[in-house]
């Protein structure tokens, strides 16, 4: 299951958003960017992002990668 989503709207451009944010936790600094792709990566093999396709106009996917105080956060 994805860890969170936001959903965003715009009255002027009738466009709906909606994110979806998994995030993962490494055990090593040198492992954020590869633990980060792995969370996107998460996001399409489980289809998170399928459940609002036919509500939303935009589906954007974020995956979240921490290491104790540091963290790297990429967009699919």
């Amino acid at each position: 299951m994805y860890d969170a989503i936001y959903m965003a709207g715009s009255k002027k451009l009738r466009l709906l958003q909606v994110g979806v944010v998994h995030a993962k936790y490494c055990k090593a600094q040198s492992q954020l960017k590869e633990s980060c792709m792995r969370a996107i990566e998460q996001i399409d093999d489980k289809m998170y992002a399928i459940e609002f396709e036919d509500t939303y106009d935009e589906a954007l996917c974020y995956g979240i990668s921490f290491f104790k105080k540091r963290c790297i956060v990429m967009k699919k």
